[in-house]
């Protein structure tokens, strides 16, 4: 039994138990100056409402309870959104920088340690208590993000080493290589509005956009036309 719950059990025995003395105080009056029968009555009526009172009172915080557990899951599941949208956003950002012509190195490796502050912080969010109906799409969109920011830092680094010419060929390629990165980001967009849509429908919100740039729309568009 949880704290809340220790604490109705204990509400409802002390309201039920301070009725039941007030009942039985008032019996003892009234059969020391009016007789027994007025005074079984009186506890017996007594008893009756410590009983319901006692129902009441459950009732009551159960609800409280109810609520509490409902504003929890409320929380995580809003907290669980931003964070799907900060990280997914991030990524975005890096996937357009890395996809436009001659990007400046120093700007596409801050938005990989932005991206990767935002996925790290996804890791470390606790799963455990979020509605099981967002868990599979919240962890999924976890690694999708992780997977092209990745992807992005290896195509980075690989352009840093090597001869000049050997850089210099394989940013001619970063275009062709970043193929696939593209086509998980559209699958990642899918999986981020199924979320949102579903902690929308049980807990309301307001729906988050994820910003698309110049160059991954033309390169969205080249996709899915080839």
């Amino acid at each position: 039994m949880d704290h809340r719950g220790g604490l109705t059990v204990a509400y409802v025995l002390g309201t039920t138990l301070l009725i039941l003395l007030v009942a039985i105080a008032a019996a003892r009056l009234l059969n020391h100056h009016f007789g027994g029968e007025l005074a079984a009555w009186v506890q017996a009526v007594g008893a009756v409402l410590a009983i319901v009172a006692g129902f009441a009172t459950a009732n009551f915080q159960l609800k409280v309870q109810q609520e509490a557990v409902m504003n929890e899951r409320r929380a995580l599941a809003q907290a669980a959104h931003l964070l799907g949208y900060e990280a997914l956003e991030t990524m975005s950002e890096r996937l357009n920088m890395a996809l436009t012509p001659r990007g400046p190195s120093k700007r596409l490796a801050l938005h990989g340690d932005r991206t990767t502050e935002m996925i790290v912080a996804m890791r470390e969010f606790d799963t455990t208590k979020l509605p099981a109906s967002m868990l599979s799409d919240f962890i999924r969109l976890r690694s999708h993000v992780y997977a092209i920011n990745q992807r992005i830092s290896d195509i980075f680094e690989s352009e840093e080493h090597g001869s000049e010419s050997e850089r210099s060929e394989r940013k001619k390629t970063r275009y062709e290589r970043l193929r696939s990165s593209v086509r998980v980001r559209a699958e990642a967009v899918i999986l981020f509005d199924r979320l949102q849509q579903r902690i929308s429908n049980e807990f309301g919100g307001e729906a988050m956009t994820i910003t698309t740039g110049q160059f991954l729309t033309d390169y969205s568009v080249l996709l899915a036309d080839s």
